[in-house]
């Protein structure tokens, strides 16, 4: 929904990100944060609603493209995407 965040928020420990949840513009907003998204060692999803999860593609292909334009580097490095073991 145009001007509305749905839930994620980050942690940043030691220079390195631990995301939770994976709203709908959440990598936006943590452009415009001035987040290091390729300080992300791990993403844990709550649970499957779209409000938490509706991000998580856009997420994952923003880390994809700043690798491959060579804006920091995934050599290396593993992103854990956590998801919960429950019945959808």
């Amino acid at each position: 929904m145009h001007g509305r965040n749905h839930v994620s928020w980050a942690l940043d420990v030691n220079g390195h990100l631990y995301w939770f949840d994976a709203g709908e513009s959440c990598s936006h907003t943590a452009y415009l944060l001035g987040l290091n998204l390729m300080a992300i060692r791990s993403i844990f999803i709550s649970h499957p609603h779209i409000d938490h999860v509706a991000g998580l593609a856009k997420l994952l292909w923003s880390l994809r493209k700043l690798d491959s334009r060579n804006i920091g580097s995934m050599e290396g490095k593993t992103v854990e995407v956590l998801l919960p073991n429950s019945r959808l």
